[in-house]
């Protein structure tokens, strides 16, 4: 994904759908952040996320093959995309409450 740019739908367009949706629908995950008003969940896998690419960042810092340095690369993308979407939805969910 390199050079991509991610749009993500904001998340006033998001939580019109999300209310929509009856409960069991967004998986086990999704419902735990539907139930997650206080933040604790979501602040949990922000700081796992965060974990993970600062780990892969102290990789960066050493000599690697260009495979090995491709790969911890997409694991920082993954991690800073997947937060955003996280971000995103928990934002969608909690209407009026920024994340954590």
């Amino acid at each position: 994904m390199s050079g991509a740019t991610i749009v993500y739908p904001t998340a006033q367009m998001l939580r019109a759908s999300l209310a929509d949706l009856p409960a069991g629908w967004l998986g086990e995950l999704g419902e735990r952040l539907r139930d997650d008003a206080s933040g604790e969940l979501h602040k949990h896998y922000v700081n796992g996320f965060d974990a993970a690419a600062d780990k892969a960042r102290g990789r960066l810092a050493r000599p690697l093959p260009e495979a090995d340095f491709a790969a911890t690369q997409a694991t920082i993308e993954a991690c800073a995309t997947a937060r955003a979407a996280l971000d995103l939805i928990w934002q969608a969910m909690h209407s009026g409450i920024g994340p954590r």
